[in-house]
């Protein structure tokens, strides 16, 4: 069977998958999937809270410049903020688009997740789990301590690194678990975009403590994922699915050899040609169960093509979804707002988006979605309308803004939940594990290439 059509076939040489619905209503491990919630909220809270930090870094080393719009006829000048009845009449840009920090934060993400399938199989999941949670402590430490822009960006990309070897990792991880787990994860990476940018809302908007002190706070965050990976997961593989389960056959090796001891020399005989059955059916029940072998490089590279159905959707929808974060939102400022600087009203864009990523991302447990292909549309169509408010200051009041972005916030996550649960049910289970880990790579190259471009764009729209 070619290696294309084994991907989503269940005639394959793996077992079916079980029935989904009956797997999310009777988790066969409630320990589990409370693991991975946790480990979804933690590994993704280093990486986010240096987004919702974004502004505030770049403000710490660049002094601000303001850009006034052209007293031309606009539709914006049609219209007056419900809150104070004056006109918005100006930008407030820093010098840098915040998608240089976007860049910087997943720069080093997607070099990991791309040179990963190389080596993953080869290196334990400890080692490589303990690396990532390193990683994320450490860059709190170096953006807190930092005195230079260029220190503050490398602090960035090790929480970048850190985050993109543990979602590799925790998405390959959870195909040796109930597919319960994945909701369990799914909705973890929501609920941490909800605190990290609620955490640092209250941080310092309501607390008034400074962005370094923050991250000083957030190393907690870390320790708690360590804990979680250790003392609560029921178990961790030491060995990857392809390598030979040692432990038990040479178990097996013991006892044959025992109960062999008073036979005649034919038995014998009959008895190693039984241990090397045993070895042959012991191998073979958990390569249908869980992988028959070590994928080659050849075989990999023919697996790409039957994933891209999943892959191209979840990159279209991450490009333009950060392409607003990182973009645009900096730059739909209301300046007539007593309530809310220029600072707030960023913090906020971020928590509200964050609420949308948790509502959807947890969805999976209550519904799916069958066409993938739905989501980057609708997400392209909210990036034109945030591109044109940005663009003309057309939108009167804020809450529609806010709005747009919770919207926004659900389609990144029904994407991100919906994409990798359905993997987990439409794939052969042999090439799962592979394939989890292959595919978050659509998601970082969508953030790249919008790091990218969003640093002309927001260079663009300051001058217009």
């Amino acid at each position: 069977m070619d290696q294309g059509d084994a991907v989503n076939s269940n005639n394959g040489s793996c077992l079916p998958n079980d029935n989904a619905a009956i797997l999310i209503k009777q988790p066969k491990t409630k320990r589990d999937v409370v693991a991975f919630f946790l480990l979804g909220l933690c590994n993704n809270f280093c990486y986010g809270i240096m987004l919702s930090a974004a502004f505030d870094i770049l403000s710490e080393f660049d002094k601000k410049y303001t850009t006034t719009i052209s007293p031309v006829l606009t539709t914006a000048s049609l219209y007056t903020n419900i809150t104070t009845s004056e006109p918005l009449n100006y930008k407030d840009c820093n010098k840098v688009s915040t998608g240089a920090v976007l860049l910087a934060d997943i720069f080093p993400s997607l070099f990991a997740k791309t040179t990963l399938p190389l080596y993953f199989e080869y290196v334990s999941y400890n080692l490589m789990i303990s690396i990532s949670i390193s990683l994320g402590a450490a860059s709190l430490l170096i953006v807190s301590y930092s005195n230079t822009l260029a220190l503050s960006l490398i602090g960035v990309g090790c929480a970048s690194a850190g985050t993109g070897i543990g979602e590799f990792l925790f998405l390959s991880l959870s195909s040796y678990f109930d597919k319960s787990v994945i909701v369990g994860y799914s909705t973890g990476t929501g609920v941490s975009g909800v605190l990290y940018a609620l955490a640092y809302v209250l941080l310092t908007s309501v607390l008034g403590l400074s962005p370094r002190q923050s991250m000083l706070i957030v190393l907690v965050v870390p320790a708690v994922s360590f804990i979680v990976y250790y003392l609560l997961l029921s178990h961790r593989p030491s060995n990857k699915k392809h390598q030979k389960p040692k432990d038990e056959l040479g178990e097996s090796l013991i006892n044959n050899i025992i109960n062999s001891s008073q036979t005649s020399l034919q038995e014998s005989v009959n008895v190693i040609d039984d241990i090397t059955q045993s070895e042959d059916k012991v191998n073979g029940s958990l390569a249908s169960k869980k992988g028959p072998h070590r994928l080659t490089a050849k075989e990999k590279i023919k697996l790409v093509k039957p994933l891209t159905k999943y892959m191209v959707p979840l990159g279209v929808v991450y490009l333009a979804e950060y392409l607003i974060n990182q973009g645009i939102v900096e730059l739909i400022y209301f300046p007539t707002l007593t309530w809310m600087n220029h600072d707030d009203q960023y913090r906020w864009y971020q928590l509200v988006y964050q609420v949308g990523v948790f509502v959807s991302r947890s969805s999976i447990a209550v519904f799916t979605i069958k066409h993938l292909w739905v989501l980057p549309i609708l997400q392209c169509a909210a990036f034109v309308f945030l591109l044109t408010v940005a663009m003309y200051h057309y939108i009167p009041s804020i809450w529609i803004i806010f709005v747009t972005i919770a919207f926004e916030g659900l389609l990144g996550g029904f994407a991100f939940a919906n994409t990798f649960y359905k993997i987990l049910i439409e794939v052969e289970e042999c090439y799962q594990e592979f394939a989890m880990g292959l595919t978050s790579i659509a998601s970082s190259l969508g953030i790249t290439i919008s790091g990218l471009v969003s640093i002309p764009l927001h260079n663009a729209l300051c001058k217009s």
